[in-house]
């Protein structure tokens, strides 16, 4: 049986567009469906697409995942699974590479975070099944540790295409204090991991239509618009008002990667 381009019982793709508008009516957990809306009002948003919960499950069903006793999963053949799931050219529509990340429901929630527990995998080319297979068994393999404590996930995936940055961190806004607080490497976002925690500094909020001082480097006066525009589309009192984003600037425009609501007691 051919799963290919099928969702439920329409002819659906297995994959959103990044942007589309409408992936939160899909059910798509927080983490994707903030950024498809965030792309959607125009923020500067990797291109990219958002691999539903929906393949995830047919991929189980049909035997393209298999799932062991031991909480590790296997793919049999990498060719039939990217084949099944129908993805776009990544050749032609979609060039990478590819950074492919876990956006699992309750893993940006209102009242909690799972951010950081789920695994990522960076520079996939999309070209090639077997690297594209393995990247995703990876990270739906991660969600696997967590059955157990909050029971079963929706599984969606974030495929974006990777920034080649200068510059990049986290950065918070809160609506009650005068600067933004940003930690930041020279380089990629994977840099943050390990032993390298990053430099820190205080931002001054860019108000209304006010340009950044030229004093600023180039890529904090990016940031600081950036972060203007979160708040102005993300920030009122149904939907929370302290944000957190994770950034990559690449010396011409500052990308924003990640948004999630500040919590106060994340889970970790």
């Amino acid at each position: 049986m051919s799963y290919y381009g099928r969702l439920t019982d329409k002819k659906e793709r297995l994959w959103l567009p990044l942007g589309y508008g409408s992936a939160a009516k899909y059910g798509v957990s927080a983490k994707a469906a903030l950024l498809d809306v965030a792309q959607r009002y125009g923020l500067p948003v990797p291109t990219g697409i958002i691999l539903v919960h929906e393949a995830w499950r047919r991929a189980l069903g049909a035997g393209l995942v298999r799932r062991h006793d031991n909480g590790s999963l296997s793919v049999p053949d990498g060719s039939q699974l990217v084949f099944a799931i129908g993805f776009p050219d990544f050749e032609w529509e979609l060039p990478g590479p590819f950074a492919v990340r876990s956006a699992f429901s309750a893993e940006s929630g209102v009242t909690q975070s799972l951010a950081g527990c789920f695994a990522s995998c960076l520079n996939i080319d999309g070209r090639d099944p077997a690297q594209l297979a393995e990247a995703l068994r990876v990270v739906w393999e991660s969600a696997e540790r967590r059955v157990p404590q909050l029971g079963e996930l929706r599984r969606d995936v974030l495929i974006m295409r990777m920034v080649d940055a200068k510059h990049s961190g986290i950065a918070s806004t809160r609506h009650e204090v005068a600067n933004d607080q940003v930690t930041f490497v020279t380089g990629s976002p994977d840099k943050m991991s390990g032993n390298t925690a990053g430099e820190s500094l205080s931002l001054p909020k860019l108000r209304a239509f006010r340009k950044p001082s030229p004093s600023l480097p180039d890529w904090t006066q990016r940031l600081q618009v950036l972060l203007r525009r979160v708040r102005r589309i993300f920030s009122h009192k149904r939907s929370g008002r302290d944000w957190q984003i994770e950034w990559a600037d690449d010396g011409t425009t500052c990308w924003l990667l990640q948004i999630y609501p500040l919590t106060d007691s994340p889970l970790t």
